[in-house]
């Protein structure tokens, strides 16, 4: 659902629905557990690929995942935001980029002191009898299940964190798209 949404949001701006937005900025998606899964695949000697693109090999190896994400943010809380800026500041842009990162968990997990003009946090709930039929796998699904439900796994909740705006994956991709839209057209308003 979360990567789902900020691909959708890629592509809003990508498809020029509103000319400003695609003429002044560049959308890129950075996620968190990238960096996590090539650290795990360098520890573990592991796959990268399969770890990014396999969703049966990724929850044979979640454990691995978290103990090595837990411990690296005990290490240094800043650990993985830092590791992601470092990536984000390798990036050329040609226009302003907008940074989407769909995997953002924990309150540490923040980038006050780096200079972003704006962070606007979005929740995607998904109801469990949807993302069993999207998933069509048990394992996989309970998988995603018991990290949805792990407080230590994610702690920024609805109930724990107010987030900009809330968002129902219950729908189509279409529906997200024009979400997408919705919400850049609401956050860009002021910027021309």
């Amino acid at each position: 659902g979360k990567s789902t949404l900020a691909e959708q949001f890629v592509k809003a701006i990508q498809s020029s629905f509103n000319l400003y937005i695609a003429k002044h900025y560049e959308p890129i998606i950075l996620n968190f557990a990238d960096k996590v899964k090539k650290e795990v695949a360098d520890l573990w000697h592991l796959d990268y690929d399969k770890l990014q693109n396999d969703s049966v090999y990724k929850a044979l190896h979640r454990p691995k995942l978290i103990e090595h994400g837990n411990n690296m943010r005990e290490i240094n809380s800043e650990y993985w935001v830092n590791a992601l800026m470092d990536t984000y500041k390798e990036i050329k842009f040609k226009k302003q980029p907008i940074i989407f990162i769909p995997d953002r968990r924990y309150f540490n997990e923040n980038f006050s002191k780096f200079k972003i003009k704006k962070l606007v946090t979005i929740f995607v709930k998904t109801n469990t009898d949807i993302l069993r039929k999207r998933l069509n796998n048990d394992e996989i699904f309970l998988n995603n299940l018991m990290l949805q439900y792990n407080e230590s796994q994610r702690e920024m909740q609805i109930s724990t964190y107010n987030f900009d705006y809330v968002v129902s994956n219950n729908k189509s991709i279409e529906f997200l798209n024009n979400v997408a839209k919705c919400i850049l057209l609401e956050e860009l308003k002021n910027e021309k």
